[in-house]
């Protein structure tokens, strides 16, 4: 009996798929982070070898937090640090959300 409530609890809605960013601050919600790996994807940067070892929210800077108004979409933009077994080093990238385009770090 256990086990199947645990299914039917997998199975329901989450609270997670359902996250909304409300402040710049708040952490990357779900669809944030497909977001970084579509766009990794679609700029050939992933392959069967790529590991994500780090997907963080960069925080904005101060003076953008405090022009930040309620209702508006916060500035959103992830660190991406990625590791491929057998190929040259890959650098940081750096993922916005509204041109969802990665840039390299040098």
């Amino acid at each position: 009996m256990r086990r199947l409530v645990l299914f039917i609890a997998l199975l329901a809605p989450s609270p997670l798929l359902a996250q909304v960013v409300t402040h710049p601050l708040d952490g990357l919600a779900t669809t944030e982070y497909w977001t970084v790996y579509d766009a990794l994807q679609s700029a050939g940067h992933l392959t069967p070898e790529t590991k994500f070892t780090s997907v963080l929210l960069r925080p904005p800077a101060k003076a953008t937090v405090l022009a930040w108004k309620p209702g508006q979409p916060p500035p959103r933009e992830a660190d991406i640090v990625l590791l491929r077994a057998r190929a040259r080093p890959i650098r940081p990238a750096s993922i916005s959300r509204p041109s969802a385009s990665s840039s390299s770090a040098s």
